[in-house]
């Protein structure tokens, strides 16, 4: 499997209630990234467990009062970073290595939003980044982002299985 790696970390990370926090913009190609995972996801979760899975676009702040709401023992962020990595690629990225990367077009930088996160919700979020390849303006995205979404929701899918205990 290419991402077990990643997928080795989130398993470390994510602990019980998971919620996912996706970022992006949908009409700009690899940059909807976030948005298209909450897509697969909720064809592959429960309907009960599915209010867990939320598409901030790009204004991810507009959702603290929800996330303070739903109580999570993890918080996901998953939005498009460019880190010089192969299109598609994963990659876990710690908050001191934020500010070395750059992401999606929102407004609101994320260091600020895991600090609003950190503030108002008492959580320190994990932030996932996928590699663009294309940002170009489309709703398509690329094969590669495309795929690995597919794996990682494969793999998150578990983290809201009715016999997983939170």
């Amino acid at each position: 499997m290419p991402h077990e790696s990643v997928f080795d970390e989130l398993k470390a990370r994510l602990r019980g209630k998971v919620a996912i926090l996706a970022v992006g913009n949908r009409y700009r190609a690899d940059d909807g990234a976030g948005p298209r995972l909450i897509d697969l996801l909720r064809e592959r979760v429960p309907q009960d467990k599915r209010e867990l899975l939320i598409d901030g676009g790009e204004k991810p702040e507009n959702y603290l009062d929800l996330l303070k709401e739903l109580r999570p023992d993890s918080l996901l962020i998953v939005d498009a970073a460019e880190f010089s990595g192969r299109g598609g690629e994963p990659r876990v990225i710690d908050k001191v290595e934020i500010d070395e990367f750059t992401f999606s077009t929102h407004k609101l930088p994320l260091s600020l939003l895991i600090q609003l996160i950190e503030m108002e919700v008492g959580i320190t979020p994990v932030l996932l980044g996928i590699q663009p390849e294309n940002l170009d303006f489309s709703e398509a995205l690329s094969s590669s982002v495309l795929e690995t979404l597919k794996a990682i929701a494969e793999f998150l899918a578990h983290f809201f299985s009715p016999s997983r205990q939170p």
